[in-house]
């Protein structure tokens, strides 16, 4: 069975809910505040694992409340992790605000999440084993990554968000993960109809034969 090590962020996610959003220097009344366990690294290995994947998890986390209830959750599920603990920096976190209409805005703080660093990654993967990961890490780290992912000879899956140009280290990834928006920064394309789905198509083909890419 192919091991999937999934390598990223850890958050903790504080969602305030509200009727509407406010305006630069307003003051509302909000009408309920949720925690969730997030993260987009997270969230792919919990995914992962729930399809029965074989799964490692590797992040980092801050020695903070938050940090310590997230490690809890992780250990109730029975995912396998890896976690580590910062010594400096405190647990990811996304604040989350959503009005009546469901539309939301994000600011994510990094955290410990900036802290993983490459040398971090201890792991003996077989050959086509998954690399699976997301941006919520530095560009640098992303590329390392997948760099590492291909000397291995490991299948490696990028989620493309929050979106970066992927310009420098596309012929590193074998399956790519965007939506239509994340799609048009990830190759740089100036003219691309985000909104017309016979351009999305057309797109996705000559870039997947190009440089051998599969989009998701």
């Amino acid at each position: 069975m192919k091991t999937i090590y999934v390598v990223g962020s850890t958050n903790q996610d504080i969602v305030c809910i509200m009727d509407k959003f406010p305006s630069s220097g307003e003051t509302l009344h909000g009408n309920d505040l949720k925690y969730f366990q997030g993260g987009k690294g997270a969230n792919q290995a919990i995914a992962a694992s729930n399809m029965d994947g074989n799964v490692n998890f590797i992040s980092m986390i801050g020695n903070d409340a938050f940090g310590k209830e997230l490690k809890k959750y992780f250990d109730k599920i029975g995912l396998n992790n890896k976690l580590y603990i910062s010594k400096t920096r405190p647990t990811g976190t996304a604040i989350i605000n959503v009005n009546k209409e469901g539309n939301n805005n994000i600011v994510i703080i990094s955290g410990a999440n900036a802290e993983l660093t490459i040398n971090l990654l201890d792991i003996n993967p077989k050959k086509g084993d998954i690399l699976l990961i997301q941006n919520e890490l530095s560009v640098d780290m992303v590329e390392l990554l997948l760099s590492y992912g291909k000397k291995n000879d490991m299948i490696t899956i990028f989620n493309c968000a929050p979106a970066i140009s992927i310009e420098n280290f596309i012929d590193k990834i074998d399956y790519l993960i965007v939506n239509e928006h994340e799609l048009s920064i990830a190759l740089n394309l100036s003219n691309f109809n985000k909104d017309n789905i016979e351009d999305i198509k057309s797109t996705m083909s000559v870039f997947n034969k190009k440089n051998n890419l599969n989009m998701i």
